[in-house]
């Protein structure tokens, strides 16, 4: 630390350079080696922790039998060190902190200092290791970056501060004051980016993510009178890319699955990280983390990360280089299939294991592969290029443009996947709907109002002869609408183009009053029983259209005024 003593400075007075002055402080702030203070304190603390664990005075800490021993872990200025809870180690911890303290001229900062210690330490032990290290502070629970460091069976209680964050954030904002484009700015730079840093570590229970998204949601749709106005669309819908008619909010469930992706990915393509060699160790040491098992015991972080590999899985491709590490009939190596295994069905005498045992003088061996595949796979299996340099294996992600793994891409592919799971599940609904009706009471399928037909959209609001009656008493006539058997959608659509006409917008106005009315009297008939009659249903229909025309003209006049005095006040 010598060097960081021989800085000098000299002062220019009145265009003459005086004398010289050394500080007694050390590196002032904003010094350019003023970077580097960390890193050389930092080597100096960690070679003197190698050396006692090279004479064994601390032992570190292994998660599993096979896996490395941990004595310490550096990240900026926070520390972290492991020993075993004995007062041998506790007092050559202590040797080493007074080490480096006599030697850096830094003393440790035992306030901001503490220890964690096993809850099967005997409570004598524990009192005199905190006081063998000058009573520390003793914690049992708590976090580190920002991160629980203990995750106990109430996930939802333990990552409940991640709610508490946004919503915090969210009532600061003036939502009185910022256009929609705004708000969606606000949520997606600023709330959707608060979870990130949890969510790339665990996996946030699912009924947390939903409040989440209720959150949000009500702020995207806003308040009036203190209750919540009137949400127009599910906020899965508004998840959808902006070209499928939403606004590109994330999922927040699939976004956390394609934060641990990122992990996993790191896992397979980066195998000599710590992480990956102490997660190795202790879970699939013996196979790959695709086929790996979940034991009982296993901690929060690595379910996490089991339940996002099937993401990264479903996308991952092995390029062949030697051919040692590939399994034939388990791994993903063929291209242009869904799963990218072989669909060739393996017989009981074949005894081939390895892709390298197709591989003869770094070629395909085309007699072997045509006797064992066939024909499609074979013809995907000789168009794979081989590595003539014989490199390991290596992996590539098939929806990015580098083969690199992405957050974005694999949210792209997880939200699909999601979006089909529901879709299966709506369409076993209507076939469960379909199979029990008669065997198990349930709502009746018949319309209420006509007793004729069964209920749908289109019926309630075009074909039923109460509908129709309200729609021939209605001032505007939409040609052929009473023949219109088809999805209720088209039906939308054909009138939507009627805004290129005069008067359009109007129309369509009163037309959506009118079905807004209709519906009201379909649930006061289904939840009341209360019938109305369709010239009761026009009137008031055209009252509510009338009143919101009134409201939006006047909305539009006060904001022309309000621009045009602030155009004024401006010149």
């Amino acid at each position: 630390m010598e060097c960081l003593r021989s800085v000098s400075y000299s002062f220019n007075i009145n265009g003459e350079v005086r004398e010289y002055a050394n500080p007694r402080r050390g590196i002032r702030q904003g010094d350019p080696l003023s970077l580097y203070l960390f890193l050389l304190c930092s080597e100096g603390f960690s070679n003197l922790i190698r050396k006692a664990a090279s004479n064994r005075k601390l032992l570190g800490m292994r998660i599993s039998r096979h896996g490395p021993s941990i004595t310490h872990l550096f990240f900026a200025d926070d520390s972290l060190i492991f020993y075993k809870a004995n007062m041998d180690q506790a007092t050559e911890l202590t040797r080493v902190l007074q080490v480096y303290a006599l030697r850096s001229s830094q003393l440790i900062n035992l306030d901001k200092s503490s220890i964690l210690l096993s809850k099967n330490v005997r409570p004598e032990l524990m009192h005199e290791i905190c006081q063998t290290t000058g009573n520390m502070q003793r914690v049992s629970q708590g976090k580190y970056l920002g991160l629980p460091m203990v995750v106990s069976r109430t996930k939802e209680q333990i990552f409940a501060f991640v709610k508490t964050n946004i919503q915090q954030r969210i009532l600061k904002w003036k939502n009185r004051f910022l256009s929609a484009a705004g708000k969606e700015i606000m949520l997606k730079s600023v709330a959707l980016a608060m979870p990130t840093y949890t969510m790339s570590c665990f996996k946030v229970p699912s009924r947390l993510c939903k409040e989440i998204s209720s959150l949000m949601s009500n702020y995207w749709w806003g308040k009036a009178n203190g209750k919540n106005k009137v949400h127009w669309c599910s906020w899965r819908k508004l998840t959808q890319n902006k070209n499928m008619g939403g606004l590109g909010f994330k999922d927040l469930e699939a976004f956390n699955t394609a934060l641990l992706g990122k992990q996993v990915w790191r896992l397979i393509t980066q195998p000599n990280l710590l992480v990956n060699q102490v997660m190795k160790a202790k879970y699939f040491p013996w196979t790959s983390i695709f086929r790996c098992k979940v034991p009982n015991n296993a901690s929060w972080i690595w379910r996490s990360l089991v339940g996002a590999r099937e993401l990264v899985e479903q996308g991952t491709r092995r390029k062949i280089g030697n051919g040692k590490n590939k399994n034939i009939w388990e791994d993903s190596w063929i291209p242009d299939t869904s799963n990218g295994r072989v669909t060739t069905r393996r017989a009981m005498d074949n005894g081939l294991q390895k892709v390298e045992e197709l591989i003869c003088q770094k070629r395909w061996n085309r007699n072997l592969v045509f006797q064992n595949f066939n024909r499609e796979d074979a013809d995907r299996i000789l168009s794979i290029p081989i590595s003539l340099s014989g490199r390991e294996d290596s992996h590539f992600w098939i929806h990015g443009v580098d083969g690199n793994y992405s957050v974005n891409s694999g949210y792209k592919v997880q939200a699909l996947n999601n979006d089909n799971k529901q879709k299966r599940n709506q369409m076993e609904g209507s076939t469960m709907r379909d199979t029990i009706y008669g065997k198990i009471k349930v709502g009746d399928p018949i319309c209420k109002r006509c007793g004729e037909e069964r209920e749908t959209i289109e019926h309630a609001l075009l074909n039923c002869s109460e509908a129709k009656q309200t729609w021939k008493l209605a001032p505007i006539q939409w040609k052929g609408m009473m023949e219109q058997h088809g999805s209720f959608k088209r039906w939308w659509i054909s009138i939507a183009e009627a805004r290129h006409r005069p008067e359009g917008w109007q129309h369509i106005s009163l037309s959506v009053h009118i079905l807004w009315q209709i519906w009201k009297d379909r649930n006061e008939v289904e939840f009341n029983g209360k019938k109305n009659q369709p010239w009761r249903t026009i009137q008031k229909a055209q009252e509510d259209w009338l009143e919101f025309g009134e409201i939006d003209k006047r909305e539009t006049r006060m904001s022309t005024e309000e621009t045009e005095a602030l155009h004024q006040n401006n010149q």
